[in-house]
């Protein structure tokens, strides 16, 4: 049997134990060159400030890349990364950031 996805329970407990601290979330940013290789796709950011505050208010959310040539940025889902070709992404990770399969829905 597969075991049950964490339950609002754990989701919530999640949210008041590593919430408080997301407001202090740093971030340790790439050079240029570096994109994350699992985005979270569930929109996209057009300044770096939206993005690193999406990512803080989504506990799923470990990292984010963000282009500032293309006005373009996504969170990401774990810290693996891969090669921009083009240079214009940087990837952030959230150095406070509670591993992802504790807080994933």
């Amino acid at each position: 049997m597969a075991p049950r996805p964490l339950g609002a329970a754990a989701r919530l407990t999640c949210l008041l134990f590593f919430g408080p601290y997301a407001a202090l979330a740093t971030y340790t940013c790439s050079s240029l060159g570096v994109e994350c290789q699992n985005r979270i796709y569930t929109g996209s950011y057009s300044t770096e400030a939206a993005a690193k505050a999406a990512c803080d208010a989504d506990p799923a959310c470990v990292a984010y890349d963000f282009a500032a040539t293309q006005s373009l940025g996504f969170k990401c889902s774990t810290t693996t990364q891969r090669t921009d070709h083009y240079n214009e992404f940087k990837m952030c990770t959230n150095k406070g950031s509670p591993p992802s399969s504790l807080c994933a829905a």
